[in-house]
């Protein structure tokens, strides 16, 4: 604040000034001499810091506008330092850091609110109420709270241009008690200059520039407030074929005054005979209940589907399972059939049903493959050999039935040509003179072709 500043504020609170140093020198005869000499050293070292200059400016103020005899007052340092610390107290002219028991006599703290207000441990929202409407301005009643650090025994918030510190208490305990609430500019707060720090009441002007103000509340600590129970996600999609644990999807259970509570899980998924889960949503609720009998409650719902892979293998084992059966026995029309069915690569299952509907024909090994190709609009006839540029060569692992198999020597010396059919057999042509199923395992050993 500058000079020309200060005489103008001089002027509008002159009386307000005499009537503090009043106050001040009350102050002094109630308190007695040890707490005035502290006082007064402590503000002599402030004094003699200033310039001449500094001092020539308070000699000034004084003689013009509050009209008193300064030479008389300077007459002892502890005077002095008084004179200075209500001049500066009252004008703003300073920013020193005025201790606020000196502005009056200290007395048992006035709380802000006339009714006592509940308040959640470790939860500020119904303080930093009180605290908006300290700080709100004539057209604007309602502020943003934005947390700066949040602290079990102290917590800073931001709110519209004041920074706000709120004081808890050490003890966690649910009693009644105080809570100092203190309050200052932004600016003040960003920068190394310190505000005169008073203690307020509901009548105090908080808009007074550069100061900071600690309103004290009474509070009753109270613990109403359920414990918090963080899932991951709420909604979960689970395999027929899972093993599904809902604990899993627990982030944190906690509560503001028991801090870590214990917590329930009820609910289930069906499963079939085979222990496989049924298809369907299930809901899982999650309880937790504080020591005061606080209870909340979150939700997983878990959709099961089924494992399409799973579910594909499963019925292919099956039905190459009947398929070998239908084989053994002799029915090889029933094992055509379900080669048909069976899930395989794109043709494969084709090829396979028209190789096994060639049994008992009297053919060679080429013939039955240009026949069994023919079925997916194959039409090629080489030599045993040649068949092996219709495809792509696959490992014994990888064949499905409906591949072709090239043997550079099938036992008899000579190139050879069959169909995969599964299960280590295929169906092989020219055999004895006719078309037979038998080990795909022969000669210098298969080579397996998927087609296309």
């Amino acid at each position: 604040m500058d000079l020309q500043k200060t005489l103008i504020k001089i002027k509008e609170l002159e009386n307000k000034g005499l009537e503090n140093l009043k106050l001040g020198i009350t102050y002094i005869k109630e308190e007695g001499i040890p707490t005035f000499v502290a006082f007064a050293k402590n503000m002599a070292a402030k004094f003699n810091r200033l310039s001449g200059t500094e001092i020539a400016k308070v000699k000034s103020l004084f003689q013009e506008h509050v009209h008193f005899n300064f030479k008389h007052f300077v007459g002892t340092t502890a005077t002095a330092t008084v004179v200075f610390a209500l001049t500066f107290t009252v004008t703003g002219f300073s920013r020193v850091k005025v201790n606020a028991e000196v502005l009056a006599k200290p007395t048992e703290a006035i709380a802000y609110n006339n009714k006592v207000v509940s308040v959640n441990y470790g939860d500020d929202s119904a303080i930093l109420d009180m605290v908006k409407d300290i700080v709100a301005d004539e057209n604007e009643t309602v502020y943003g709270v934005k947390p700066i650090t949040v602290e079990p025994t102290k917590s800073t918030y931001e709110i519209g241009n004041f920074i706000v510190d709120i004081n808890k208490p050490q003890a966690r305990e649910l009693k009644e008690t105080q809570i100092e609430v203190k309050v200052e500019p932004k600016e003040v707060y960003a920068t190394d200059l310190q505000g005169i720090e008073v203690a307020s009441d509901k009548d105090t002007d908080l808009k007074n520039a550069n100061v900071a103000r600690t309103y004290t509340f009474d509070v009753d600590m109270v613990d109403t407030q359920a414990p918090t129970i963080a899932l991951t996600t709420t909604h979960v999609d689970v395999l027929d074929t899972d093993n599904f644990d809902p604990k899993e999807y627990v982030a944190r259970v906690y509560d503001n005054y028991d801090e870590t509570v214990n917590y329930t899980v009820t609910g289930s998924i069906d499963a079939n005979d085979e222990d496989l889960y049924i298809d369907g949503d299930y809901t899982f609720t999650y309880t937790a209940v504080d020591t005061h009998g606080n209870k909340t409650e979150s939700k997983l719902v878990a959709t099961v589907t089924e494992d399409e892979e799973a579910a594909e293998a499963r019925r292919e084992a099956e039905l190459e399972e009947e398929r070998q059966a239908a084989i053994e026995s002799g029915d090889y029309n029933r094992a055509s059939e379900i080669a048909q069915s069976a899930p395989s690569y794109a043709g494969g299952s084709a090829i396979a049903s028209a190789a096994l509907a060639q049994l008992g024909v009297a053919q060679d090994c080429t013939a039955l493959a240009s026949n069994a190709l023919a079925a997916v609009g194959i039409y090629f006839h080489g030599w045993p050999a040649e068949y092996m540029s219709l495809g792509t060569i696959v490992s014994a692992s990888e064949a499905q039935p409906g591949d072709l198999i090239y043997y550079d020597n099938a036992g008899a010396g000579v190139p050879h040509i069959a169909v995969y059919i599964g299960n280590g057999q295929a169906v092989h042509g020219g055999y004895m003179g006719s078309t037979v199923i038998a080990s795909a395992y022969m000669g210098s050993g298969p080579v397996f072709i998927r087609i296309g």
